[in-house]
């Protein structure tokens, strides 16, 4: 568990998205607050394989270039894959594995 700031989820929408060519599927957005800082529109992805990833959120400027933020703190990733699936465990009442 991250030591430093205290990480929670602040809001979590379902989404029924089919499988991307590499056989991933979206299975939740959320909202991130941690060490001061709210990120909006993170990713909950079920693997190919049924285990379970985050992603934060991706997009493109007005002019086109990629804008995104990355969970680059391992540990931070994995605290934040296994609030977000104790989250999706509650809304969809399915018992799933973290990454």
């Amino acid at each position: 568990m991250n030591t430093k700031y205290h990480t929670n989820i602040s809001r979590m929408s379902l989404i029924n998205a089919s499988a991307n060519a590499g056989g991933n599927t979206v299975r939740a957005a959320f909202d991130l607050w941690t060490a001061g800082i709210k990120v909006t529109n993170c990713v909950l992805v079920e693997k190919q394989d049924g285990s379970f990833a985050v992603s934060g959120p991706k997009g493109k400027s007005n002019q086109g270039h990629e804008v995104k933020a990355e969970f680059m703190d391992h540990k931070l990733r994995e605290e934040i894959t296994a609030l977000a699936v104790k989250v999706y465990e509650g809304f969809t009442g399915r018992c799933v594995a973290a990454e």
